[in-house]
């Protein structure tokens, strides 16, 4: 499962609004817990043990930050087991959960609106157009063509879309 943190921490870097550099945060978090679950999970590693270079090399993005990966293993609920020879091994239960995929921000419809809003209304003004020529120059009205497929073979409002058209 190829993740790739670097364009997470740049997207995170050159998020343009708090709820997207949220988001971006809650992804990348959400890749690193999927990447280290999936390492416990390792047939070859059976009594689920790894030691802490194991996961920094196959995450790669946390050559220089030991300590912000040592906090998002606890929070995932890992512990640490001390071996032979002050050897520390990280282990993790198979009881938890893998994470879940944050949910993708919605764009900012009240935005969008205001908006369309504040074009439309001196639009309407300036040029004296009605509401509908409005929509007409938004969205074009359908051809006769259109009108025929929207009609479901029904006589009566293919006759309505030949008249119309």
């Amino acid at each position: 499962m190829p993740i790739d943190l670097f364009e997470i921490d740049k997207n995170i870097e050159t998020a343009r609004s708090d709820r997207w550099r949220r988001y971006q945060f809650d992804l990348r978090l959400f890749n690193v817990c999927t990447r280290v679950h999936a390492l416990f999970d390792d047939p070859q590693y059976p009594k689920r043990q790894r030691s802490f270079g194991a996961i920094q090399k196959s995450l790669g993005v946390f050559d220089n930050k030991e300590d912000e990966l040592r906090d998002i293993l606890f929070d995932m609920g890992a512990v640490v087991i001390h071996g032979e020879d002050d050897t520390q091994h990280w282990y993790l239960p198979n009881t938890i959960a893998p994470p879940t995929e944050p949910e993708k921000p919605k764009p900012p419809y009240r935005i969008m609106a205001i908006a369309v809003i504040v074009v439309a209304i001196p639009a309407l003004i300036y040029f004296d157009l009605g509401p509908q020529q409005i929509l007409n120059l938004i969205l074009p009205p359908p051809t006769r063509e259109d009108c025929i497929a929207q009609a479901n073979g029904v006589m009566t409002e293919i006759l309505k879309c030949n008249a119309r058209y």
